[in-house]
C-alpha cells in the first residue's frame, strides 16, 4: 500500500495539520520534508500519526530536525495520536522525551497555543 499525503489548515486556532496515512517510507518522507518547509514561522504544526503503521528511520529524522527548526522559528511542532507501532518505536528510541507527543488534537491545541503566546 503506497502512502498519501494530505494537509489541513485550521484556522481557529492557528495550526497546520499534516495527515500522513499507510507506510511512511522513504518517498514519503521527502513530501513531509517539503510539506514541513512550507510552514510560516510562529506557526503551530500536528502531525497526525494515527494512521501511519510504520515509518522509516529518516522519516524520524526528518520530524526531529523539523522540530527543532520550527522551534527555532518560534513555532511548535506536535506529534498527535501515533499508533501503537509508532508509539512503540518512539518508546523504545526515547525520542518520545524530544519530540512533543500528544495523544489527541484538543492537547496538542492547548500545548501549541501555551508555546506561541511565550
Amino acid at each position: 500500500m503506497k502512502a498519501k499525503i494530505s494537509i489541513g489548515i485550521d484556522a481557529q486556532p492557528e495550526m497546520w495539520v499534516i495527515t500522513p496515512s499507510g507506510p511512511l517510507g522513504h518517498r514519503e518522507t521527502d513530501v513531509l520534508n517539503l510539506l514541513l518547509k512550507a510552514c510560516p514561522p510562529r506557526t503551530a504544526i500536528a502531525v497526525d500519526l494515527s494512521d501511519v503503521a510504520w515509518l522509516v528511520s529518516s522519516a524520524l529524522a526528518s520530524l526531529i530536525w523539523h522540530a527543532e527548526l520550527i522551534r527555532d522559528r518560534g513555532g511548535v511542532l506536535a506529534i498527535v495520536s501515533p499508533s501503537k507501532q509508532v508509539a512503540h518505536m518512539l518508546h523504545i528510541t526515547r525520542l518520545n522525551g524530544v519530540l512533543f507527543v500528544c495523544m489527541s488534537m484538543s492537547d496538542a491545541r492547548e500545548h501549541a497555543g501555551k508555546l506561541l503566546r511565550q
